[in-house]
């Protein structure tokens, strides 16, 4: 009864020594899981704090392990659902518990990535997104999930709700134009410089190919000279009036006595 009272009332005063001291009397009186499990969900749904949804998690993760991972991410989703001053820090530190416990289903935690972002804005946490993002995307497989696909769908909105926009058709490269402004980089500023150093490997690489065709070219200029000096063979001179032609020219020459000089007979 005063724990009801305590969530009710959102009440903080030793909240997690009598939420543990609760699961380790409920769990006396009635060994069963399921029965722990339904009576967690009947404290979240009261309760008004993050804090106390944390703890109820935590007696959850003790007490049933991978049996309360379903029970575990409505809690979450309640923490998602629940207004309070500390806002950004408590959902930042549900969105890392949710990754956590659905550390193989890539959707999620892009999801909780983003949102982590978008509620503090940072390059550490910006970086961690992109990784993410630049992962494969992977087929999601209902038949072996953790948690129940309608309960899926609910953890999805309950991320998106902090979203000021909706990005589930955009690629990688659309939610990154917005992501950068978020952190105060304009879009062309950082395709400037991602084009600055991508000028400067080509340059780079330019340089070291014609360095390494400049000895190859100058060996092949010699060798090439080296060649029209011993590869063509020389042309011998012979003596003017010594060619065939010219003795068979020599024939048919004559001296006209009319013209007084000399012609050749057609």
């Amino acid at each position: 009864t005063y724990l009801t009272q305590q969530l009710q009332n959102g009440d903080s005063d030793c909240s997690w020594e009598l939420t543990l001291f609760w699961s380790k009397l409920q769990r006396r009186m009635d060994p069963s899981i399921e029965s722990f499990l339904e009576r967690c969900r009947q404290f979240g749904q009261i309760a008004k704090t993050v804090p106390h949804l944390f703890f109820l998690l935590k007696v959850i993760q003790a007490e049933a392990e991978d049996a309360g991972l379903a029970a575990s991410i409505w809690l979450c989703v309640r923490a998602l659902q629940i207004q309070s001053s500390s806002d950004a820090e408590m959902k930042t530190s549900v969105c890392k518990t949710i990754a956590c416990l659905l550390s193989e289903d890539l959707e999620v935690k892009r999801a909780c990535q983003l949102t982590e972002f978008l509620l503090n804005p940072s390059t550490e946490v910006y970086n961690s997104l992109e990784e993410l993002y630049l992962i494969p995307d992977r087929k999601y497989d209902e038949e072996n999930a953790l948690i129940p696909n309608s309960l899926r769908c609910e953890l999805l909105l309950a991320l998106k709700a902090h979203w000021p926009f909706d990005p589930e058709f955009w690629d990688w490269k659309t939610l990154k134009r917005h992501c950068l402004k978020l952190l105060g980089v304009e879009p062309h500023e950082q395709s400037d410089s991602d084009q600055n150093s991508h000028d400067v490997s080509e340059s780079k690489l330019l340089q070291e190919l014609l360095s390494e065709k400049e000895p190859a070219t100058e060996q092949s200029e010699t060798d090439m000279k080296t060649c029209d000096t011993t590869d063509q063979p020389e042309r011998i001179r012979k003596a003017i009036g010594t060619s065939k032609r010219y003795q068979r020219w020599l024939q048919y020459k004559f001296f006209c006595l009319m013209c007084q000089r000399e012609v050749i007979e057609a």
